[in-house]
């Protein structure tokens, strides 16, 4: 019998002790109020876009799907201005649907030209072949090819117009795109003619400035990832372009240079990403509170386990917020560093973010439910940094191809015109010059974007530029 006494004995104190530290800790939920915002955070949550409507960008691509008779930017501030009515009552999302807004005949895009495949195609060659579909697929969406160039026109981009919320509707981008190559096969019909060269190169160093400007000046992931797929797309057309004819770089010298002008390293990191995810999971947050509290008896398990946790204070919103800028911080430095030096710690910064001490008595005694949505520390964002730098690099090679065979360079004497190659025309992870390889006349370096590689590197084919 001794022996049951005393397991019996060890589960009564074991039963107290538990409910003991049970009642510590919903104590401490109950007494520690929700932290006041960090002044940082606060003053990034409150930036809002500063620019005039009528010189924004952003409020053309959400109404560049309306029905041709309507005023596409009218479109788009209507359902910018109806969203934020919807955010400032706290009103539910669920059915706020832009279609609405659209007209009766909004765009349905699916035109015959397919999408050329960067990756094995020379889409030069494939639009070419392809003429009588772009040709009647520019007809057929000549209205929408006008409100699509009609966006070079805007001096200034900026997507803080919205307030984005976890129910928010998202901008369609496949639109976009394909009306983005529609224009790039007219640019490669263009080029079949000597009349009409300079009209293309001219087309294609407009889109190359539009795309530039939203990659620079994107507030989320999503638009700057779309923009640098773009962005490849275009600079291969002109690197395509420059081997199809190497006349075309001493015929149209100040066009081409205007074309294949290297993007700066500042102009493709992701702070102002960055900063735009953090204001989109401040919202969240924010909003979660009131979601818990509101859950119905049929809401998913989650929410119905979380419920009675977070009316006790288990879950306090400012503290989460902090605690998320806190990581955005941590993240922005470390992203703002060179590629070289971004290589090098990323996994260490990843490691980082994987460590959680669940048990630990802090991570129990105030905002659990946070920590646990946050995880560890800063994000692993390293993949998107990693295909804005491989997009620098491209644009660097794609200069050096132009100057090459502008210069008219024979193919013995690339290797060292390379090692000659200025700062901004290296290898931005290793900034050591890029790898000629003479039996497929290609530059390279290696990319660790996983997209728009070629056996794990960026390459550019010089084609006939020399001699």
């Amino acid at each position: 019998m001794k022996p049951l006494r005393r397991i019996f004995k060890f589960f009564k104190w074991f039963l107290i002790l538990s409910l003991a530290m049970m009642a510590i800790v919903i104590g401490c939920w109950l007494l520690m109020p929700d932290q006041e915002l960090d002044p940082g955070a606060k003053q990034l949550l409150e930036v809002r876009a500063a620019i005039p409507s009528e010189q924004n960008a952003y409020f053309m691509l959400w109404g560049l799907q309306a029905s041709p008779e309507l005023d596409a930017h009218a479109v788009g501030r209507q359902i910018i201005d109806a969203h934020e009515k919807q955010i400032a009552v706290h009103a539910n999302l669920v059915d706020f649907k832009p279609a609405q807004f659209l007209g009766k005949t909004p765009l349905s895009l699916k035109p015959a030209t397919r999408r050329c495949d960067i990756d094995q195609e020379n889409c030069l060659k494939v639009y070419q072949g392809l003429q009588p579909q772009v040709a009647s697929d520019t007809v057929n969406y000549a209205a929408y090819l006008a409100r699509y160039r009609s966006l070079r026109s805007y001096p200034q981009f900026s997507e803080k117009a919205m307030t984005v919320s976890a129910a928010s509707p998202t901008l369609e981008y496949g639109p976009l795109v394909t009306l983005s190559n529609l224009v790039d096969a007219g640019i490669a019909l263009q080029m079949q003619a000597p009349a009409t060269r300079k009209a293309a190169l001219d087309e294609l160093s407009k889109e190359i400035t539009l795309w530039r400007r939203f990659l620079q000046d994107s507030d989320t992931l999503l638009t700057q990832m779309v923009s640098t797929a773009v962005l490849h797309r275009k600079f291969r057309l002109a690197s395509e372009i420059m081997q199809a004819d190497p006349d075309v770089l001493r015929a149209h010298p100040d066009r081409m240079a205007a074309i294949t002008a290297p993007i700066p390293p500042e102009h493709a990191n992701l702070t102002r990403a960055l900063a735009g995810e953090f204001r989109f999971a401040a919202s969240v947050h924010q909003d979660l509170k009131r979601a818990f509290a509101q859950a119905a008896p049929s809401a998913n398990l989650a929410d119905r386990i979380s419920k009675p946790f977070v009316s006790v204070g288990a879950y306090q919103p400012n503290a989460t917020i902090n605690r998320a800028y806190a990581q955005y911080l941590e993240s922005a430095a470390f992203y703002a560093n060179s590629p070289k030096q971004i290589l090098a710690g990323h996994q260490a910064l990843t490691e980082k973010a994987s460590q959680l001490n669940w048990w630990n008595p802090t991570f129990i005694a105030y905002n659990p439910i946070g920590k646990f949505l946050l995880g560890g520390g800063a994000v692993d964002v390293s993949r998107y940094a990693f295909r804005l730098h491989d997009l620098v690099g491209h644009s660097r090679l794609i200069d050096l191809q132009r100057r090459i065979g502008e210069a008219g360079i024979p193919m013995d004497m690339v290797p060292a015109y390379l090692a000659r190659a200025e700062p901004n025309l290296t290898d931005p992870y290793s900034e050591q010059p890029v790898v000629w390889h003479a039996p497929s006349r290609t530059m390279s370096f290696g990319g660790y974007g996983e997209r728009y590689l070629k056996n794990g590197r960026v390459q550019v084919e010089l084609g006939a530029g020399g001699r």
